[in-house]
């Protein structure tokens, strides 16, 4: 086949581009009702804002409050006895 150019193939000056990496975003609801649209916090599912950075409960008294909510929670989605 005299006459065909040849085939460039794959080099780093032809080849496609490459999808630039997007973090996934919060989705948590500003003050004002639209969906946060910062990028979240590596292995979590919220920005910093939002909870991304949060430690949990300090004191006594909120650490008391946060496992009678986690209890009271999952209470509600226990299956009925069968």
């Amino acid at each position: 086949m005299e006459g065909t150019p040849c085939d460039p193939g794959t080099t780093p000056q032809n080849a496609a581009p490459r999808a630039r990496y997007v973090p996934p975003q919060c989705g948590a609801r500003c003050r004002d009702g639209h969906p946060c649209k910062a990028a979240t916090m590596l292995w979590r599912s919220r920005c910093r804002m939002h909870g991304g950075a949060s430690t949990g409960p300090r004191t006594p008294e909120g650490k008391a409050k946060a496992l009678a909510c986690l209890a009271a929670g999952r209470a509600r989605r226990a299956r009925p006895p069968s």
